[in-house]
């Protein structure tokens, strides 16, 4: 886990990063890092996105 950092944390209008409780400095900042890539990746809207075209085709059916 110490190469990730954390898991993305879904269901917030917001980037979170869940860290383990005894997470090491290194989890910590590899955390830090991707919730930076996220953020500039746009994933949160792409998230939105792709979830609203999915429950648009399953509405068609």
């Amino acid at each position: 886990y110490a190469e990730h950092g954390g898991a993305l944390l879904l269901g917030i209008k917001g980037v979170g990063i869940i860290c383990h409780g005894d997470s090491s400095p290194k989890a910590v900042k590899n955390a830090i890092r991707i919730a930076i890539d996220f953020v500039n990746n746009h994933v949160k809207e792409r998230l939105e996105e792709g979830l609203a075209a999915f429950q648009t085709k399953g509405n068609e059916r």
